[in-house]
């Protein structure tokens, strides 16, 4: 197993991983619809507010969410290849124990759905719905 990792400081790892995946963090970023500059993301990861994993050629960027009564870890934004996403997955949900958090959720592209349904059952993971999108800004 390579070695998984969050990137919550500010070192040459994150700078070397960033760049690496520059391209791919800027392709996901356009699903956003704009909601988070490049800038922006890097400096919410540098505040740690979200938080930056990578494996390999995947990455993921999750935020922590209160929702009333509960906390939630939301992985809001990925790339990279399906299997390292997996791993990832995995790492945050154990971290995620670890600071008392009391679940997790993910909107994933209709493809990737696709792929990771079996996945996903077979990892406590349910399908709860599907998310539309509407922008009120051109």
């Amino acid at each position: 197993m390579t070695h998984l990792k969050l990137v919550t400081e500010i070192d040459a790892n994150l700078r070397q991983d960033w760049l690496r995946l520059r391209e791919p963090i800027l392709k996901a970023l356009e699903r956003l619809k704009g909601a988070y500059t490049e800038n922006e993301l890097f400096l919410a990861v540098l505040e740690e507010r979200v938080q930056f994993w990578v494996e390999g050629d995947a990455f993921i960027f999750t935020a922590i969410e209160q929702h009333n009564r509960r906390r939630y870890i939301n992985l809001f934004l990925a790339g990279g290849s399906t299997e390292g996403a997996l791993e990832l997955r995995n790492e945050i949900e154990l971290w995620s124990r670890t600071r008392g958090i009391d679940g997790a959720f993910m909107i994933v592209r209709h493809g990737v759905d696709k792929i990771m349904r079996e996945k996903n059952k077979a990892d406590g993971w349910n399908s709860v719905g599907v998310m539309y999108m509407k922008d009120f800004v051109q």
